[in-house]
């Protein structure tokens, strides 16, 4: 079952990268970004950043996307409101903002993997999300109810990935920043960008 991403006025204003984030330049504001940050940041004409070969295989991409809203669950357990919404020491991103940028890139994960399930090499959107975060106003977002959109969001996807077959793994489509990409590269992709967050929720909450 697909379930629509939220309209804009549930959504509220959209959460920005803190000033911390844009003085510390590219490393940590990188950090923050999935994989359509090439697409504003590469020159015209410049070649497009190779693809590599997925690193790991269906099985382990699958477990990993599964138990991941558990992770984030037993890091959130027990923390009042305000340690989850309150910035990281550095002045950077806390939890509600990371959790917040999981929810929207899970959207849009979801809009990917239906289009390559559905269509026959489609050709696919780009996002900017280096305004997210003021835009969505993140900080203002409420934490344990992102947590749950973003938990109900992964349930729905995995549940579509269990019953993909071989094939539909090597299904491809044309990515705005990447060129030729195939289901198998979108959610190993999808797994690293856990992993970056999950280690920067792990710093942010001690």
């Amino acid at each position: 079952m697909r379930i629509p991403p939220l309209g804009r006025a549930q959504r509220g204003p959209l959460l920005a990268v803190s000033p911390a984030d844009q003085a510390a330049g590219g490393e940590q504001a990188e950090a923050h970004r999935q994989d359509d940050a090439p697409v504003a940041d590469r020159a015209e004409g410049a070649a497009r950043e190779p693809v590599k070969s997925p690193s790991r295989s269906p099985e382990e991409i699958l477990r990993a996307i599964a138990g991941y809203a558990t992770e984030l669950d037993r890091l959130v357990d027990g923390k009042p409101d305000e340690v989850l919404t309150q910035p990281a020491q550095d002045g950077g991103w806390g939890m509600v903002e990371i959790v917040s940028h999981l929810r929207d890139w899970e959207e849009v994960g979801h809009e990917r993997l239906w289009m390559m399930l559905d269509q026959h090499h489609p050709r696919l959107t780009a996002y900017d999300d280096s305004l997210w975060a003021i835009e969505r106003n993140y900080r203002e977002q409420v934490p344990r109810q992102v947590l749950a959109r973003f938990r109900e969001l992964r349930a729905a996807l995995v549940e579509r990935v269990e019953v993909m077959d071989e094939a539909d793994w090597d299904r491809g489509a044309v990515h705005p920043g990447r060129g030729e990409i195939t289901i198998h590269w979108l959610l190993d992709r999808m797994v690293d960008h856990d992993a970056a967050h999950l280690e920067q929720a792990r710093d942010v909450l001690g």
